[in-house]
C-alpha cells in the first residue's frame, strides 16, 4: 500500500513540473533567391514613410489620424489593459498585505443613556484589521503566468503598431488618390472645353457644306459623354474625402473645406517599395 502511495505522490510531483521551453531549430539561411530589385530601407523608414512626400497637409492628416482614429484609440487602451494584467501577475510573486480601518460613533437613547447596561450616551468604536498572504511559487505557476502576461503585452503592442501603420497607409493612399482625382477632374474640364470648341468648328464646317450632319452629332455626343464624366469624378472626390474623415475619427463633412481645393499630386523624393 505504501508503494502505491509513494508512486502516486511522485507522479503528482512530476505532473507539477514546469513545462519545457520550446526549442526551434531555425536554418541559418533560406533557399529563396534574392529579388531582382531590393530597396534599402533606413532605420525607422516604415514609421515615417509618408514624410517622403514632403506634404505638410499630409503630415497633419497623419498626425491627426494617429491621435484620433477610433481603432487606434481602442488598441492603445488594450495595451493599457495588458500592462495592468502584467502588473497583477507580477505582483503575485510578492506578499499581499491588506489593511482595514473603521471608526463609528453610536448614540444611545436619552432615556437609557445612564443605564448601567447600555453605557454612556455616546459610544466611539475603533476597528483595525490587518491581513497578509503569500503564495510560494513552488512549481512555477505564478512565474509562468507573469511570463505569459508579458508575452501578451508585447503582442498587444505589436498589434497597435500594425494598426497604426495600416491607418497611416490608408490615409496616405486616399490622400494621393484624392489629388489624382482632382487632377483628373481638371483634365476632364479642359477636354470638355476643347470638345465644345470642336463642336463649334464642326458646325461651321457643316454650314459650309464640307461635312455631313453625322459628324456634327458625333462631335456633340463626345461633349455629352464628357459632361457625364464630370459628376462621376466629383462623387469619387467626395467619397475619398469622406474616407479620410472616417480614418481621422471626424464627421465626413469636416474636411470638405480643407481638401476640396486642388493641389499637386504628392511625389516622393526617395523610393517607396
Amino acid at each position: 500500500m505504501k508503494k502505491w502511495v509513494f508512486l502516486l505522490f511522485f507522479s503528482f510531483l512530476a505532473g507539477c513540473r514546469p513545462p519545457a521551453q520550446p526549442n526551434f531549430d531555425m536554418p541559418c539561411k533560406f533557399s529563396e533567391e534574392k529579388p531582382a530589385y531590393q530597396c534599402h530601407q533606413p532605420e525607422g523608414f516604415i514609421e515615417t514613410f509618408w514624410k517622403q512626400f514632403n506634404d505638410p497637409l499630409l503630415d497633419w492628416l497623419v498626425e491627426e489620424g494617429v491621435s484620433c482614429n477610433f481603432d487606434l484609440l481602442l488598441a492603445k487602451e488594450r495595451v493599457c489593459e495588458a500592462k495592468g494584467l502584467y502588473q497583477i501577475e507580477f505582483g503575485k510573486l510578492f506578499p499581499f498585505v491588506d489593511g482595514i480601518g473603521l471608526f463609528s460613533r453610536k448614540r444611545n437613547s436619552e432615556t437609557l443613556a445612564d443605564s448601567p447596561f447600555l453605557g454612556a450616551k455616546f459610544v466611539n468604536i475603533f476597528e483595525i484589521g490587518f491581513d497578509s498572504t503569500w503564495e510560494i511559487d513552488l512549481f512555477g505557476k505564478i512565474r509562468d503566468g507573469k511570463r505569459a502576461a508579458a508575452y501578451e503585452m508585447m503582442a498587444t503592442c505589436d498589434r497597435v503598431f500594425d494598426a497604426q501603420i495600416s491607418v497611416i497607409s490608408e490615409i496616405a493612399r486616399n490622400y494621393v488618390l484624392l489629388r489624382a482625382l482632382q487632377k483628373q477632374y481638371q483634365i476632364a474640364q479642359e477636354q470638355l472645353k476643347n470638345d465644345k470648341e470642336l463642336v463649334s468648328i464642326t458646325l461651321t464646317r457643316y454650314a459650309s457644306g464640307l461635312i455631313s450632319e453625322l459628324d456634327v452629332w458625333r462631335a456633340q455626343a463626345i461633349v455629352d459623354r464628357r459632361k457625364a464624366e464630370l459628376p462621376v469624378i466629383l462623387i469619387a472626390i467626395k467619397q475619398t474625402i469622406y474616407r479620410i474623415g472616417v480614418l481621422l475619427g471626424r464627421a465626413p463633412e469636416d474636411l470638405l473645406d480643407l481638401l476640396c481645393s486642388p493641389a499637386p499630386i504628392p511625389c516622393a523624393d526617395g523610393k517607396i517599395p
